[in-house]
């Protein structure tokens, strides 16, 4: 038997004769993400997880790469575009909710 808790997050198994403690939901086998969704409504799943994890990483990147811009902007003293504004303050609240898409990186200016 499996004992969960902590958001479906931890797991210790037991036997038959054990007890589970507060806040623990016993399965007989291991439990599945849908069996997890409905014992725990916060539940998140490993793969959902990754997923924001990736997407979060991947806006890290672009926002980093995107600072060459604001250098070359910075350089030659002229405004960064609203454009790339934009595009930096979108990665950035995929950085912190972890939830989104990647927009398109806007056309570099040619001046």
């Amino acid at each position: 038997m499996y004992a969960y808790s902590n958001n479906g997050e931890s797991m210790r198994t037991i036997d038959s004769t054990s007890t589970a403690a507060t806040g623990e939901v016993v399965f007989d086998s291991p439990a599945t993400d849908a069996q997890l969704l409905a014992a725990f409504p916060n539940y998140v799943s490993l793969a959902t997880r990754a997923a924001a994890e990736s997407l979060v990483s991947q806006a890290r990147t672009a926002l980093s790469n995107s600072d060459v811009q604001v250098i070359r902007c910075y350089e030659s003293g002229g405004t960064l575009p609203t454009a790339w504004v934009t595009y930096r303050s979108a990665l950035r609240v995929i950085v912190s909710s972890g939830a989104g898409t990647i927009p398109t990186v806007p056309a570099w200016p040619t001046s």
